[in-house]
């Protein structure tokens, strides 16, 4: 069963109502949860505490969304598998152990001794969140609540964990309620759908009925708002927009052959502003205490490129392909070992912190979680002034409120905004800001390092246009990098395809999406959600 909706629509506090794990501020107003528990029908609302201990990690469990944070840093990843048996059951220590490392096989995790030793910190982000479906599954539950596990993952993992998903409920003949922002990505797992706005199921059907039939006007919206994959697209439609035409049928609108080699044609014909050449990177391992030195870890080999005046170059790879260091490296956020960037002719990579200065102000970062990109101490008008005042440009501070003001009615905010702290704001107004803040000292390129992929797909919509009107405003060239093939189709002129730091394959984004060359390019293309038929 998915359950769908945007952020706010209800869908983890329901979740979080199966197992009674409600903030003490919430309140149960009415309703039942009937749990079928050996033949039994329980209702679970009324269950007194220690019965309820005896269903939760047994009976229903629970796959928790932030998968670094859902284990404890300090305890080892074996013993806290561990853990969730002893809850339940009296074996012996060594039975415990055979079952968490026959447990970490079935989900795909290689080598599970040394898994079973690893503290969460030490694993990937993959291997995490497949410990914490280790932990689900342990103890054979007939529910599992799946809430947002593939969140911040890259499309080959994302693949990867709904199949782990579907295995493990073919072998175990368990129920899954999958919880999700994405209608395309459950459409792989669910056979069911449930379809939440604003605290209430608003359409629920068989999955093959909302795809092909769906009947509500919101549901509709939020198959419009993912890019489409296999076709290049003016803009992404609104759940606004929906909203004002609830009895239209509205589709994207294509761009053409035609329009594409126009502006080709364009680009050529426009000058270079970022050379890179023969990019390495690697970084200095640290040894837990500090006191041996590790091997480098190579993150970036041999890599080379160029951005012309007003174009976008998509960056795309799963994590750990070089994507963010590559971006970071541009603006000097860390040093490259070796290669050249070159930024109208001067290059970046051999100037000194001083004379790099100038060159900051042309070139700003637009960075992947907006819930931490901004001081919570700092209202947000000064967050977009404080460049202005390093770089020292304006007269005055009323003319660099003046500015701001202006940025922030440019990414549709408000001027009342401007004396507000950044938790008074959703996760997408904080992007709009951190945009902002980006194009206060009025760059030539930004290097957008996932800018969308912690939002949900209705505000990822919003921002994708969002800066395709700066790009037209602000005359801006961009660095587009993600792991969503989708979002980069949608944005980039030019994509190119990273695996394990090397360039694998690099192309005009549509004939790249049409006709890859490389078995690489075209297993993260079969791992994307398919487009919706609906919205084509």
């Amino acid at each position: 069963m998915g359950l769908v909706g945007e952020s706010g629509s209800g869908k983890t506090l329901t979740g979080y109502s199966l197992l009674r794990l409600l903030p003490k501020t919430a309140v149960v107003k009415s309703g039942a949860i009937q749990f079928i528990k050996e033949g039994q029908v329980l209702n679970l609302l009324e269950l007194p505490e220690e019965p309820l201990r005896s269903i939760r990690g047994r009976h229903i469990s629970m796959i928790f969304q932030e998968a670094m944070s859902a284990l404890n840093p300090i305890l080892r990843c074996g013993d806290q598998v561990t853990e969730v048996i002893k809850a339940h059951f009296n074996y012996p220590t060594a039975t415990m152990k055979d079952m968490v490392l026959d447990t970490y096989q079935k989900v795909g995790l290689k080598d599970p001794l040394r898994i079973y030793q690893s503290y969460p910190f030490e694993l990937s982000g993959g291997q995490v969140q497949r410990v914490l479906i280790a932990q689900a599954i342990i103890n054979k539950p007939s529910l599992i609540i799946a809430d947002e596990p593939t969140t911040a993952l890259d499309v080959n993992m994302q693949k990867k964990v709904v199949e782990l998903l579907q295995n493990v409920q073919q072998e175990t003949n368990c129920s899954i309620l999958f919880i999700s922002h994405d209608l395309g990505l459950i459409r792989e797992l669910c056979s069911s759908v449930a379809v939440m706005h604003k605290g209430q199921v608003v359409e629920m059907d068989i999955a093959s009925n909302i795809y092909q039939h769906a009947k509500n006007p919101y549901t509709k919206s939020l198959m419009l708002c993912k890019p489409p994959l296999r076709k290049k697209v003016k803009k992404l439609i609104s759940i606004e927009e929906i909203a004002t035409k609830p009895n239209e049928q509205v589709r994207f609108e294509v761009i053409n052959t035609t329009e594409l080699n126009q502006k080709k044609e364009k680009l050529f014909a426009s000058p270079s502003i970022l050379d890179v050449q023969n990019l390495h990177v690697a970084y200095q391992k640290q040894s837990l205490f500090g006191f041996q030195k590790q091997p480098m870890l190579t993150a970036v080999t041999d890599v080379s490129f160029k951005i012309r005046s007003g174009e976008v170059l998509g960056l795309v790879g799963e994590s750990g392909s070089g994507k963010s260091s590559i971006g970071k490296s541009i603006v000097r956020l860390i040093n490259p070992t070796s290669g050249s960037i070159l930024f109208n002719g001067q290059d970046m990579s051999k100037l000194s912190d001083n004379h790099l200065k100038p060159l900051r102000k042309e070139i700003q970062m637009v960075f992947q979680d907006p819930y931490s990109s901004l001081n919570p101490r700092q209202k947000i008008g000064m967050a977009i002034q404080e460049p202005m005042e390093i770089h020292k440009l304006f007269a005055n501070q009323n003319e660099r409120k003046a500015k701001a003001i202006e940025l922030l009615q440019a990414v549709g905010l408000s001027a009342d905004h401007y004396h507000r702290f950044p938790h008074q704001f959703s996760g997408g107004q904080r992007q709009r800001i951190c945009i902002a803040r980006a194009l206060s000292v009025n760059p030539k390129l930004l290097v957008c390092d996932e800018p969308v992929s912690a939002l949900d797909v209705s505000v990822q919509a919003q921002i994708l246009n969002l800066f395709k009107v700066l790009q037209d405003q602000y005359q801006l060239s961009y660095l587009f990098i993600s792991h969503d093939l989708a979002g980069v189709h949608y944005m980039a002129d030019r994509i190119i395809v990273l695996q394990n730091g090397k360039t694998v394959e690099e192309g005009w984004a549509s004939e790249l999406i049409q006709n890859p060359q490389t078995s690489y390019t075209a297993s993260l293309i079969d791992a994307s959600p398919k487009d919706f038929a609906i919205a084509l």
